[in-house]
């Protein structure tokens, strides 16, 4: 049985929400513009999700952005 996950970890710093989801299997996915960019701020939770993996178990998938990017040269 899939636990419930805290309601409040959107919009979270990534350092909080991983510690609000201490104990769980994480799966992080990093969204990024298209090109040459470089991330600017907090590294912020956009989305959780939870599904159950036949290989792993319980797994809670979880996707990030930054606040926001600036051109790479």
């Amino acid at each position: 049985m899939i636990a419930a996950l805290p309601a409040d970890v959107t919009m979270m710093r990534d350092v909080e929400a991983r510690y609000a989801l201490r104990g769980r299997n994480l799966r992080y996915t990093v969204l990024v513009p298209v090109g040459t960019w470089l991330g600017r701020g907090a590294l912020r939770v956009l989305r959780v999700s939870e599904f159950l993996s036949p290989q792993h178990g319980e797994i809670v998938d979880v996707v990030l952005g930054y606040d926001g990017y600036d051109a790479g040269t």
